[in-house]
């Protein structure tokens, strides 16, 4: 690194420190005890939702699809070798992918409600199934269904519709399996206004040991005496119960088994289910084509979470904040496959998903980017630079409210921020105070930490993710809207 760099990077280091201790008295260690994970305290109230005249949308469809557990690097459209999505695939070449998007949570139901509202899980509070949505945090149902689209519901999960007030908005839900071209089908013909927002939920690669066919051309086929096994060993991996708040040493002596010796038949039955879920989305797009609303149907096509094949002995679902599970893939189709073919190599979050859409169905009035965390993708689809790319920016918050035990836990502690500046990831631990640095360019894998290696930007994004998190409460609007600037290192 040059003489003038590393100024630069001290500088942006003092500026940072200075800032945390101004501002919030962030140079105490914060600790598990002292600061609650979501703020209860119920003053300041947010400002009600301005009272404008509201925007409506005339001639877009919105099709959402969620794949609950899907990995972005099994994808073809991604660099997978193996055929496991030739659908979706196919769809990208139609739309714009977005190759580094990372979810807003380490978990399922944060994580889903953070790209429908646009908002941190230590802001909206749902932090599982018994929460609570906090105040004035409007998901894209209820924004949309106010702006004229027919908002829709095909689910195989609970989750997607029983978080209130984000289920009560749909007009129409079904919930069974499997969800696929039929089931499009009918929906559209009982619900005939358009136009319609459709939200569809699949969960088939987050259970691949129940969802994968018995057979699947050009995947090796996995005996049922395999899935018994596997099933059984998963219920080990279960986090175990909470210890009295804090990582109790009784329950630590029991680690998970890990499927190591599994692992091949794990790949297999994976993959089979992605494949799975791929002939769905081909029979989706040929209901829609069916019915006359291809043309004018904005499509994405998502995952709430990825899913754990033995890197960092994650395995399934697992809360950790490593690609495997936090990478996940994120494509939008847009209306006569405008844009056809782009792919937007920058790091962004599904929170920046509301404030994206709402830009591409012209919404741009007061009411319809209300209280939005995330930012307005669309300069980078159309190949223009976004403001603040030389910033830090946090992506995925990682939090355990109830303070269950698993093994990584008294490394990791119970709440994790994932910050990344260019291509390199922090991902700073609260309780334990560390970081782990990686060059995504390098090492994509997250295998080599060099946090000691490179003390300076290290200590810039302790500071960073200290401050962001001390920031975002369900009190107040965040202040940290902006990123701090700071001057790209020499890589």
């Amino acid at each position: 690194m040059s003489m003038r760099n590393w100024n630069l990077v001290k500088a942006s280091v003092a500026g940072i420190l200075c800032w945390a201790f101004l501002g919030t008295g962030l140079l105490a260690t914060p600790t598990a005890s002292a600061q609650e994970f979501i703020d209860e305290d119920t003053t300041p109230d947010l400002p009600e939702v301005p009272r404008v005249k509201r925007e409506k949308i005339h001639d877009t469809n919105l099709l959402l699809i969620v794949v609950d557990g899907l990995r972005a690097d099994h994808l073809g459209t991604y660099g997978y070798d193996r055929p496991t999505s030739p659908a979706i695939d196919a769809l990208a070449k139609e739309g714009v992918v977005f190759e580094r998007a990372y979810m807003a949570a380490a978990n399922p139901i944060p994580a889903l409600t953070s790209l429908l509202t646009s908002t941190w899980s230590c802001e909206h509070g749902m932090l599982n199934a018994k929460s609570q949505l906090a105040r004035a945090r409007f998901p894209i149902t209820q924004r949309y269904h106010e702006a004229g689209l027919n908002p829709l519901l095909l689910t195989s999960s609970v989750y997607s519709y029983a978080v209130p007030p984000i289920g009560r908005a749909f007009k129409e839900t079904v919930v069974g399996a499997p969800i696929n071209g039929q089931s499009v089908d009918d929906v559209l013909t009982k619900q005939a206004q358009r136009p319609f927002l459709l939200m569809i939920h699949k969960t088939e690669t987050s259970v691949p040991h129940l969802s994968a066919p018995e057979h699947t051309a050009g995947f090796k086929d996995v005996p049922q005496a395999v899935r018994d096994e596997l099933a059984a060993r998963l219920a080990q991996l279960a986090p175990k119960k909470k210890a009295g708040g804090r990582s109790d040493e009784s329950d630590d002596k029991t680690p998970a088994t890990g499927l190591e010796d599994i692992a091949a038949e794990c790949v297999e039955l994976y993959d089979s289910s992605v494949r799975l879920v791929d002939d769905h989305v081909a029979s989706i797009i040929a209901a829609l084509k069916e019915q006359g609303e291809w043309d004018n149907t904005l499509v994405v096509l998502t995952s709430d979470h990825g899913f754990g094949l033995g890197e960092h002995g994650e395995w399934y679902r697992g809360d950790g904040p490593y690609d495997e599970l936090i990478h996940v893939p994120l494509i939008i189709r847009f209306p006569q496959s405008k844009f056809a073919g782009k792919r937007v190599s920058e790091t962004v979050c599904q929170t920046d998903l509301l404030p994206t859409l709402n830009a591409a169905l012209k919404l741009k009035g007061a009411t319809a980017n209300y209280n939005v965390r995330g930012r307005d993708l669309m300069p980078l689809v159309k190949g223009q630079e976004l403001p603040g790319a030389d910033d830090f920016m946090v992506t995925t918050i990682r939090m355990n409210p109830r303070k269950l035990i698993t093994p990584a836990q008294r490394a990791r502690g119970h709440v994790s921020v994932v910050a990344f500046y260019g291509p390199w990831k922090g991902i700073w631990h609260r309780e334990p105070g560390t970081l782990e640095l990686y060059n995504l360019d390098d090492d994509p894998g997250e295998q080599n930490d060099v946090a000691e290696s490179n003390p300076e930007l290290t200590l810039a994004m302790k500071a960073f993710a200290r401050l962001w998190r001390a920031d975002c409460s369900d009190k107040a609007p965040m202040r940290i809207r902006q990123r701090p600037q700071m001057k790209r290192l020499n890589r």
